[in-house]
């Protein structure tokens, strides 16, 4: 009975009160949220989309000759 009564003890009860520490990692996850939602107006890089040419073969020692 002893432990049980510890382990209970070592939970902290989030339905009653919001706890600190409930409130603590709601904030956190709202700004990396926020963060990552409006990185795009502070790291400005464009860096160019290369994209592979259609119908056009390309040779490999593998599969030999595809075309895309």
């Amino acid at each position: 009975m002893a432990f049980k009564k510890q382990l209970e003890d070592y939970r902290f009860n989030l339905s009653r009160n919001r706890s600190w520490k409930y409130t603590a990692m709601l904030i956190f996850f709202f700004i990396g949220f926020l963060s990552l939602r409006t990185s795009k107006f502070y790291l400005q890089t464009e860096d160019p989309l290369y994209h592979t040419k259609t119908y056009e073969s390309i040779s490999s020692n593998i599969t030999g000759t595809v075309t895309i």
